[in-house]
C-alpha cells in the first residue's frame, strides 16, 4: 500500500519531488489517474510509512497539494487499483 499525492500544477508536483528527494524519501512521480483529477498531469506516490514526513516537508516549504489518496490493489492480479481519499 502507498499514498498518492495530487497537485494543482505540474510546477508544484516537480517542486515537491525535489524536496522529498533531498530529504532522502522515495517519491515516484507518475501520471495522475484520470479518475482522480484532470487538472495536473503529475502525481507523487510515496510509501505509506513516509506520509507524515512528506506532508510536513511540503508544508514547511509552502508546497500545496490537492489531495492525498491511499492506494491499494482492488484485485489479486494487481491490475486494478482502488483509491481512498484521506
Amino acid at each position: 500500500m502507498y499514498i498518492l499525492m495530487t497537485f494543482d500544477s505540474t510546477h508544484y508536483a516537480l517542486a515537491a519531488e525535489t524536496i522529498l528527494l533531498e530529504a532522502k524519501l522515495s517519491p515516484d512521480i507518475q501520471p495522475t489517474p484520470r479518475e482522480l483529477s484532470a487538472s495536473c498531469g503529475l502525481a507523487i506516490a510515496i510509501p505509506l510509512a513516509e506520509r507524515e514526513q512528506a506532508k510536513q516537508l511540503l508544508q514547511q516549504n509552502s508546497i500545496s497539494y490537492r489531495a492525498i489518496y491511499r492506494v491499494s490493489w482492488a484485485d489479486e492480479s494487481r491490475r486494478e487499483r482502488s483509491y481512498e481519499e484521506e
